[in-house]
């Protein structure tokens, strides 16, 4: 139970209190987060919200949350349709965020020697890098035209929502905990995002294909339907990345490889990797 409340904020169906200690409990409805947990399962108790110790006061939107901290900085979580957290992105955030500025707009060369200016990636690559969701493959390099492998798609699609905590126990026999990637692959089956290859397999070193990571990103958004058939000649109707594909085309994450192409058995590299998720998360609707 809450025993040391200072403040409470209510709003739609949740509510959060803000303790005596500086920290967060919310409450309620989590469709999006709000209740910074780092689930979107609803809560009839309260609930911490993950890494708030500081605060000094407590706002509840309709479906997302904000304090305020001792710092001067402020913190939130949850819906993110318009930017209302204020990281720089349109991605939800099941755990309190950090406000950022104009990171969408103007992010700093992170200073990769592989990233030149003026490349495809170039402008998702220093975003990648200034919200922490990749720091690179080496200190000074990102390796844009390399593979990415299930093991790092699930870390960038897990940081890119907020590195929230996976709730329950690995489900997969060759993913060995302590690994950078562990916590990053159990969230993903936890939210349905991916479920692995076979029953208890995740196959962490095997690459990703267009296909497979319109699916993820897909997934993670919350299944929006497709506004329309994707128009690729090799996108027929009825695979299972088919509405995934669509999707991406109607939103404008992607345009295709070629004009009526997507390519969807071709590796994601690195550079398409940033790119995917950077038009995911400043300027597609979650």
């Amino acid at each position: 139970g809450v025993s040391s409340a200072q403040a409470v904020a209510a709003l739609g169906n949740h509510s959060c209190a803000l303790l005596s200690s500086g920290g967060i409990t919310c409450w309620g409805r989590n469709s999006h987060g709000q209740l910074g947990d780092g689930s979107t399962t609803q809560s009839l108790v309260p609930v911490t919200a993950t890494g708030i110790g500081d605060a000094v006061s407590v706002a509840a939107g309709n479906i997302h949350s904000c304090a305020a901290l001792a710092s001067g900085q402020a913190k939130c979580w949850g819906h993110n349709q318009s930017g209302q957290l204020g990281d720089g992105s349109t991605t939800n955030k099941y755990v309190p965020t950090t406000l950022r500025s104009g990171l969408c707009q103007s992010a700093p060369d992170p200073g990769f020697v592989d990233v030149p200016t003026g490349r495809f990636f170039t402008d998702a690559v220093a975003w990648l890098a200034a919200t922490g969701i990749s720091t690179g493959t080496t200190a000074t390099t990102f390796s844009p035209d390399a593979v990415v492998g299930r093991k790092d798609m699930a870390v960038f699609i897990w940081r890119a929502f907020g590195s929230p905590a996976p709730v329950g126990a690995n489900p997969f026999g060759d993913v060995p905990s302590g690994k950078y990637y562990t916590n990053a692959i159990i969230w993903l089956a936890e939210q349905g995002i991916s479920t692995g290859t076979s029953p208890g397999v995740f196959s962490p070193n095997v690459t990703v294909s267009r296909a497979q990571m319109a699916v993820f990103l897909h997934r993670a958004t919350g299944l929006i339907p497709p506004g329309s058939p994707a128009s690729f000649g090799d996108v027929p109707p009825g695979k299972y990345f088919s509405d995934a594909v669509g999707w991406l085309v109607e939103v404008g994450i992607t345009t295709g490889t070629a004009p009526g192409v997507y390519s969807p058995y071709d590796d994601v590299t690195r550079g398409q990797m940033a790119v995917f998720l950077n038009r995911r998360g400043c300027g597609i609707a979650a």
